[in-house]
């Protein structure tokens, strides 16, 4: 059985290369690259639980996780922009000072 490492590896030959040969970026470039969008899909899985929480009132006892579902599907279709706009107009967002 192969170890985490190396079915990693094989997925990067496999695929990423490929990708990363498609597009005629370097190895660096690609790093790169696969940096920035993993940092975004972090900050907008961040922002999306942020625009929830403070969207969401506590369900009543009893109630169903209707509310829940509407939200999150209403949520999933606004852009990372239209998001972020949202949180900074709310002032949900933290200030760096």
């Amino acid at each position: 059985m192969a170890g985490g490492d190396q079915i990693n590896e094989l997925v990067n030959i496999a695929l990423m290369e490929r990708m990363r040969e498609s597009v005629r970026i370097t190895p660096v470039q690609w790093r790169r690259l696969t940096d920035i969008v993993l940092l975004h899909l972090a900050l907008d899985s961040l922002l999306f639980a942020i625009l929830a929480a403070n969207m969401l009132k506590a369900p009543e006892p009893g109630e169903g996780m209707g509310a829940v579902d509407r939200l999150t599907e209403y949520l999933s279709k606004l852009s990372f922009e239209a998001r972020l706009a949202v949180a900074t107009a709310a002032a949900w967002l933290p200030v760096d000072r």
